[in-house]
């Protein structure tokens, strides 16, 4: 039996190819911890659960498996052996439509925001960041344009281009999570939903300690989960927050496969 019973991996830049589905090797390396060690799997997430470049199906039969998938920085928990939804944390209608107001006044951002009601996106004037985004989206999602609405949908996530530290201060005392670094995209979650919380849920769920979970992670978004589970590892292309965050700080890029590689030490101890 491994002394990790819990692995909760990120997928862009981590375990996937940016924009595109897992390196190779890390399903074999993740499936084998599942199947043969008893480990329980978590893929936490900034991506939408519903795109096809998470290629969860290359898992093989997950429906007597124990995989999870926390998408949206964990806004949306799902079940994947059922296909189920277990748990959702939403920023509201109120607060949506509070944080668009904002954008809008200020008309320096590009922002676009997933709703939680349905599969619809919203964008700002500025299209710079839908246009990289959009891969993400589900094939039947409608894009609205802030100005143009009057009514907002509950909302998993924003994400913002062209924050600054005054954004961050602003928003966080509004009551907003924000995980961001200088230079790169913001990601707005309701208060307290991180990658942090999601490691937190499922150790209460599945009654495991926090000593006994591996996560790893690349990004301002996993630093909550690098912070608390037992073991934390990223890889040498991540940024500087998840390097500090991190008790190890892998040699291996993910291209040069720092997944299965950390599984293959920890959980096989090879």
């Amino acid at each position: 039996m491994s002394k990790i019973k819990l692995i909760v991996i990120d997928l862009d830049g981590t375990c996937h190819i940016k924009f595109a589905g897992p390196h190779p090797g890390n399903f074999e390396a993740i499936k084998k911890a599942h199947d043969e060690y008893g480990v329980k799997v978590v893929f936490a997430t900034g991506r939408t659960y519903y795109t096809h470049f998470n290629e969860f199906n290359k898992l093989g039969n997950l429906k007597d498996g124990d995989y999870y998938v926390a998408s949206f920085n964990g806004a949306n928990i799902r079940n994947l052996a059922t296909n189920t939804e277990i748990k959702k944390s939403v920023i509201s209608n109120e607060m949506t439509k509070w944080l668009w107001n904002y954008v809008d006044t200020e008309n320096r951002f590009s922002v676009m925001s997933y709703s939680a009601d349905n599969f619809d996106v919203i964008y700002s004037a500025d299209k710079a960041l839908i246009e990289v985004e959009k891969v993400f989206c589900h094939p039947d999602a409608k894009y609205l344009l802030s100005t143009e609405l009057k009514e907002f949908p509950n909302s998993y996530k924003f994400l913002f281009f062209g924050f600054t530290k005054e954004d961050k201060k602003i928003l966080e005392d509004k009551g907003f999570h924000v995980q961001w670094e200088p230079g790169g995209v913001a990601e707005i979650n309701a208060k307290d939903i991180n990658k942090g919380f999601v490691v937190d849920y499922f150790c209460g769920m599945l009654k495991i300690n926090h000593s006994e979970v591996l996560a790893m992670g690349d990004g301002a978004n996993d630093v909550a989960s690098l912070n608390v589970a037992g073991y934390s590892v990223c890889p040498a292309n991540s940024g500087p927050a998840a390097k500090a965050a991190a008790k190890t700080v892998s040699k291996y890029t993910d291209a040069e496969g720092c997944v299965a590689k950390t599984i293959e030490e920890l959980i096989f101890n090879k």
